[in-house]
């Protein structure tokens, strides 16, 4: 799912409005990580998921903010072990840093929980 989700923000549709040339992509502002997913980006995205077959028929947004309550809600909701769609894409974000030799950090000396 994970890599689904990164697959939707990179196949936004080119003539979509070009401020979505700032939404789908990570930054650093103030101190923090942030990913921005513009309101006017959610029919592409959703367009973008139906082209990898996430979904057997194409969906329309008809509502951009009560779609976008919905999408917040969904990254939020946390599962029975307390992580979310947001925990999991950043553990997703970890090991292919990892494997690919990123670096920033290394291997720690207290290996026990």
């Amino acid at each position: 799912w994970d890599q689904l989700l990164i697959e939707c923000f990179q196949h936004i549709r080119a003539d979509a409005p070009s401020s979505l040339d700032h939404g789908g992509k990570a930054a650093i502002e103030a101190g923090a990580v942030v990913i921005r997913f513009p309101i006017e980006a959610m029919q592409s995205a959703l367009d973008g998921a139906w082209g990898l077959n996430v979904f057997d028929r194409r969906q329309k947004v008809t509502d951009q903010t009560e779609f976008a309550k919905e999408f917040c809600r969904e990254l939020n909701a946390e599962s029975e072990n307390g992580t979310t769609l947001i925990h999991r894409m950043a553990d997703k974000a970890f090991v292919n840093m990892l494997e690919g030799g990123a670096f920033g950090f290394d291997e720690h000396e207290e290996q026990s929980l």
